[in-house]
This record gives structure tokens, sequence and C-alpha cells, in this order.
């Protein structure tokens, strides 16, 4: 008995869950294909193939090897979407017109804020985090004196994370960088740090709180004109609502449609409740355990619980929560060395 407990793995298992859940759900209650709402294609068989490929990719690669990698490949991409930004938007260069319209029919363009090759900014938010997530024990021990290697290595992204003007992803870095500062040990032998940074987050906070993507939402004449905010707490409360009607089994395509209709659900932002009013809360809740329980192997001397907070944070905006890239997570990685 003992050999075979430790012989279990929780990673094949969970993957063997979601998958017998997803497949369950399409075949019997019908809950993936279709569409799912107005303007929104539902969820269909790539879920099956991300959560089958995603752990036979993540549990034979080394987590730190990974990680590198996927940043300089994420770094490349921003530096390009910056240039093409710098271009577009001081020159008028590669732009076509529209809104959203491709920007050297490649990035695309929301007025100034751009979404690299993804289709909105919160989206691209979505990558950035995702992967500035993966390195907690780096943001941990930022030190000043090696300011120089933290800018070579993550300024192009976290710029990137600037320009695309995503108030959700503003937010979300900030919790990640805090969460990691509150654990640092320089901070913690120095509380004179802990007055600089805290005066340095309060001034960070003011200036997204007065930047012009913030103040548009929160401006009383465009939440009465359906702006981005109005559509997004009302599709949240939508969401719950719509998981409340199913809690177990979630809905099927048709009941989704129904009810999203009923509830006034516009977009599905927020891909956790997406997720629930889909699958139901078991599922929803078993996902999230997965992500929580996996990052305790990176061994940050961080709690996962807050680990996971930007995370959460970051998919709250977004409804298409089975990105690759959520995946990344889920699984354990062949080693953490």
């Amino acid at each position: 008995m003992k050999r075979y407990k430790n012989k279990f793995d929780f990673s094949a298992m969970s993957a063997v869950v979601l998958f017998s859940w997803a497949c369950v759900s399409r075949l019997i209650f019908n809950v993936i294909g279709g569409e799912a709402q107005t303007g929104t294609v539902g969820i269909n068989s790539v879920l099956l193939l991300n959560v089958a490929s995603s752990y036979m990719a993540i549990s034979s690669l080394s987590f730190r090897t990974f990680r590198e990698k996927l940043l300089k490949a994420l770094t490349i991409l921003s530096a390009a979407t910056l240039v093409a930004w710098a271009l577009h938007v001081n020159l008028g260069i590669g732009s076509f017109g529209g809104h959203p319209a491709p920007t050297f029919y490649i990035f695309m363009d929301w007025g100034g804020r751009m979404a690299s090759i993804y289709w909105e900014p919160g989206e691209y938010q979505i990558i950035m985090i995702f992967v500035l997530g993966l390195f907690f024990d780096e943001f941990k021990k930022f030190s000043f004196s090696e300011i120089a290697y933290y800018v070579k290595k993550f300024g192009i992204v976290i710029l990137a994370i600037i320009v695309c003007q995503s108030t959700m992803g503003y937010l979300s870095l900030m919790a990640l960088t805090g969460i990691s500062f509150m654990f640092n040990a320089s901070v913690k032998k120095n509380k004179i740090m802990y007055v600089i940074l805290f005066a340095v987050a309060a001034f960070l906070a003011l200036l997204i709180w007065r930047s012009d993507v913030v103040q548009e939402k929160l401006d009383s004449r465009n939440l009465q004109q359906r702006s981005s905010l109005y559509i997004r707490l009302g599709d949240n409360i939508a969401l719950l609502n719509m998981s409340a009607v199913s809690p177990l089994t979630g809905l099927s395509a048709q009941e989704f449609r129904k009810y999203g209709r009923i509830y006034g659900d516009v977009t599905g932002s927020n891909g956790w409740f997406y997720m629930a009013a889909l699958f139901g809360w078991p599922f929803a809740i078993f996902f999230m355990y997965c992500i929580v329980r996996n990052l305790r192997y990176m061994k940050t001397g961080i709690p996962s619980m807050l680990m996971f907070i930007p995370l959460f944070m970051s998919q709250s905006n977004e409804y298409w929560v089975f990105f690759p890239i959520t995946f990344i997570y889920v699984y354990k990685y062949r080693d953490y060395l």
C-alpha cells in the first residue's frame, strides 16, 4: 500500500477528472457546442484537446527551463507589439482604420490600446500576467542593487502591460508585485523600505485611478451608455445567477443561451463564473484547486492562495478561461529544479 501511495500521481488524476467531466458534459448534458451566447462562440472540442495535450506537455517539461523559454518568446512578441504601437500611435503607420482594427495586419488596435496578436487587450494581459506569475520567486528576491537584471528580464513585458491599457491588467500586476514584496527578505529587514514601497504603490495606484482608461469607465455618462465596466459588472452578476440554476452539472448550450438572455449576460466576461455556469461549481472549484495545489511546488515561500490572487483577478476580465496558458498552472511539471 505504501508503494502504491508513492506512485500516485495527482496531476494525472486531475487530467482524467477534467477530461472525463468535459466529455460527459459534452455528450450527456450537452454543455459544450454551438453558440453559448449572442456574439460569443461557445466552448467546443478544443477544450478536450487542451485538457489532454497540456497534461502530456507539462508533465514532461522542466519548470524552470520552460518558464525561461516562455518568457523569452513573450518578450520577443511584446517587443514587436511595442514597436508597432509606437509607429501607429506616434506616426500613424500601419493602421487600417476601424475599431478594433489590425495594425500591420497582425496586431490588434483598440484605439491605441494594443492587444498584440490577441483579440482584446484583456486577453493579452492574461497571457502576460500568467507568464509573470511563474516568476514569483524572482520578484520576491527583488533588490534595487540588481534592478538592471529585472529591467532587462521583465521590463518589456511589464511595459507591454502598461501599453495594452487593461484596467484588470494594471490591478493584477499590482497584486502580483505587492504580494511578492510582502515576502521580500530585504524589505522585512528594513522597515524604511515598507514606507518607500507603500509610497510608490500609493503613487502608482493614483496614476492608474487617474488614467484615461479607468476614468472613462467610471464616468457616469459612460455607465448610462453601456460602458465596458457596466457590461462586465452586469455579466458577473448574470453568470452567478446562471451558475445557481444548475450548480452541480452546469447548463446545456441551449439553457446557457436561454438564461443568458433572462439575466442579461452580454459577454460572459468572468472566466471562472463562466466555467461554473457551463460545467457546474464542482468542476470550477476542482480546476482552481489544481492551480492552487500546484503553485506550492514552485517553493517560493509565499502561500499558494496568495499567489493565486493575481491569476484569479486577471482571468476575471475575459470569458475564455480555457486558454492553453491557463493549463501551465493546472498540472505538475516533471521537475522544479
